[in-house]
């Protein structure tokens, strides 16, 4: 099974905490229904409007979202005021390598060391899964609310039908998409 995410709806439930018609994230992979005991299931926020797409749980409102909420101001340092690029005593985090999962050659053994060493920059890798519970929770309800008032904005590219996973995955990989890539099954 390929991983991934998916925004799901509940279709049947024994689980109190998910009845049936919750609207859930789930990394259940590429599938169209999946049975979940609740531990890997996550609740869209209780204010997620009618009108704004579910796919931006998958991105701006989801974990793409939560790695620049996180890794901007506690990764790097990011102040007010800042300029984000790469500069002299620059700040860079790392979050995921998906170039890099599967190589069918042998890698560069990574950035030239003398852009870091004359640069003198720092590097920090991290994962989103470092912060969890209710700061996860705020975080996701200031994106939510960020995104309704239009301070942040994103771009999704959309194909339909869960057949058309395998083409659009390969897109992504290559760079024949804008944004984060959402399949509509």
């Amino acid at each position: 099974m390929m991983m991934g995410q998916q925004v799901a709806t509940v279709v049947q439930s024994k689980n109190s905490a998910f009845p049936t018609g919750t609207m859930v994230v789930a990394s259940s992979g590429w599938t169209t229904h999946s049975v979940s005991d609740g531990k890997d299931l996550e609740k869209l926020p209780a204010e997620w409007p009618d009108t704004l797409p579910l796919s931006l749980a998958l991105g701006m409102v989801g974990m793409t979202g939560l790695t620049a909420y996180f890794g901007l101001p506690d990764i790097c340092g990011v102040k007010s005021g800042e300029m984000v690029q790469t500069k002299k005593f620059g700040r860079t985090a790392i979050c995921g390598a998906i170039s890099v999962y599967n190589p069918t050659r042998p890698l560069p053994p990574g950035p030239p060391p003398e852009n870091i060493l004359y640069q003198q920059h720092r590097m920090e890798g991290f994962i989103i899964t470092r912060w969890q519970g209710d700061v996860c929770q705020k975080a996701l309800k200031d994106l939510l609310r960020w995104v309704l008032e239009g301070k942040i904005q994103s771009h999704e590219n959309i194909t339909e039908e869960f057949e058309t996973m395998p083409a659009a995955f390969m897109g992504m990989l290559k760079g024949a998409n804008l944004g984060k890539t959402i399949v509509k099954a």
